[in-house]
């Protein structure tokens, strides 16, 4: 399980993940508290292209837009995977 603070509310994320055989699912949440999460609807792209003479993963692209929640994201990893990068979008803090 990962969990990011972020000093703002996160409006949109990108996960970058890699699989070695078949894809687990992965659940993504929202807070406010960081105890409280309620479940975001991810949209998933895969790009894998086969295996090759490496044996590369499966890279699969997890991402959502326009988040109505706090400002903790929490993932739950329920498999074997590998993430790659996360990219989060919040807005800058007022001065």
């Amino acid at each position: 399980m990962l969990i990011y603070q972020l000093p703002t509310a996160v409006q949109s994320f990108r996960v970058f993940a890699f699989f070695p055989k078949a894809e687990s699912a992965v659940k993504f949440s929202v807070s406010d508290d960081g105890q409280n999460f309620h479940d975001v609807t991810v949209q998933k792209e895969i790009y894998f292209h086969g295996a090759g003479e490496y044996g590369y993963w499966k890279p699969v692209l997890f991402h959502a837009k326009k988040i109505h929640g706090g400002n903790f994201l929490k993932l739950e990893l329920t498999g074997e995977m590998q993430v790659g990068r996360v990219e989060i979008s919040h807005p800058a803090l007022s001065k």
